[in-house]
């Protein structure tokens, strides 16, 4: 057997090649990572919250109602919890061994006493790739994934991205495959943003559910804040569930005697506000856009009420039309955002036709005011 030349590991790499020869290749990946205690952060936090809140409510309140309408509110919400922890335990406790030989590629998982092995048969075309395993502050964490003929093998979610980046080198040298760049989902890949041409607001189809107030000095375009479809009935759905959950308990809170019950009524109607309020923005709420020479506003309001977001358009750099699903039709769910440097604010959310239709005229805005926005958008 003849030694394969393989790349020196990179400085600090927590991956030790245990073996390597003309006829194979082992690694062996220790438990934990860099990426481990991200993910166990969030779960703490996660489940303090969640927990704790229910702690709350258990304690606060002896009703057997108030349990019977708590508890199926918070299991959706527990189970995300248990779920997140035990992801951060596997990842943390989890040693990998592989093999590597021209023929397949074996993965051997440890978690404290127990043992799991999977074989992936590999043939003259599978190589090893980094692909995102999941997302975090909108940067996508990679896993190291080898596709095999009916299998794909998948590890290293919790190594760094320089290990990850070795691995990845020596298993493609060691197959003779060249390495390719990273997999991404679709909202991070730059290419998912689709075309859309300037739109002067005297050529808006009169079907539109833009409306659009426009001079040579301003312009304003208003939408609903949420479209309507599947998605919008959903959270409607949801935020209707938590008013009648928390208004059920403040009610029943106020039909009983004591001062306490009544001080914990009121709060419970004070807090059940909060989801009325979110479902009439969905419903009623509007996006206005507001472009001048001086500064790019954006308020999502409802009547009088709402936030504004305000931002100089001289610093305007980017506008962009992005699909939320890979297959884009003019249906489909969509974002219009525009950077103003380091700020990315939305737009527009709605279909791809409406979003379509406010980059369109926000990227005419700006040509007519000689402000000029890097996008890929045609002239």
């Amino acid at each position: 057997m003849k030694d394969v030349r393989v790349a020196e590991p990179p400085v600090g790499c927590r991956i030790t090649l245990s073996e390597s020869s003309d006829q194979r290749l082992v690694f062996a990946i220790p438990a934990g990572g860099p990426k481990t205690r991200s993910l166990g952060t969030i779960a703490i936090v996660w489940n303090l919250f969640i927990f704790g809140s229910a702690a709350f409510v258990f304690v606060m309140s002896l009703e057997m109602a108030l349990v019977l309408l708590f508890v199926p509110f918070m299991t959706l919400f527990m189970l995300v919890g248990v779920y997140l922890a035990g992801s951060w335990f596997s990842m943390k406790f989890t040693r990998t061994n592989l093999l590597v030989t021209r023929e397949s590629l074996s993965v051997q998982k440890v978690l404290l006493s127990h043992k799991r092995l999977t074989t992936t048969e590999l043939d003259g075309n599978s190589d090893a790739r980094l692909c995102e395993s999941y997302s975090q502050d909108d940067e996508p964490i990679f896993r190291v994934q080898v596709d095999g003929v009916q299998t794909t093998a998948r590890f290293g979610t919790a190594l760094s991205r320089s290990d990850k980046d070795w691995l990845v080198e020596s298993i493609n040298g060691f197959l003779g495959q060249e390495t390719q760049p990273p997999m991404v989902s679709g909202r991070d890949i730059p290419d998912a943003e689709q075309p859309f041409a300037e739109l002067a607001p005297a050529h808006l189809p009169a079907e539109s559910l833009v409306q659009v107030q426009a001079t040579p000095e301003k312009m304003t375009i208003i939408t609903r804040t949420a479209p309507r479809g599947p998605v919008l009935f959903g959270l409607i759905a949801m935020l209707t569930f938590a008013v009648t959950l928390w208004l059920g308990v403040g009610l029943w809170r106020l039909a009983l005697a004591g001062t306490i019950n009544n001080v914990l009524g009121w709060l419970f109607v004070a807090i059940s506000a909060l989801p009325i309020s979110a479902a009439m923005v969905l419903l009623f709420g509007r996006t206005t856009v507001t472009i001048d020479g001086r500064t790019f506003v954006i308020r999502l309001h409802l009547g009088p009420l709402g936030w504004s977001f305000r931002r100089p358009s001289q610093l305007a750099e980017r506008v962009s039309l992005t699909a939320t699903s890979g297959d884009p039709s003019e249906d489909t769910l969509a974002t219009t955002i525009v950077q103003i440097s380091s700020s990315k604010l939305l737009a527009c959310w709605g279909s791809m036709t409406t979003c379509r239709e406010v980059a369109g005229l926000v990227g005419h805005q700006f040509r007519t005011l000689d402000i000029e926005t890097n996008r890929d958008a045609p002239e």
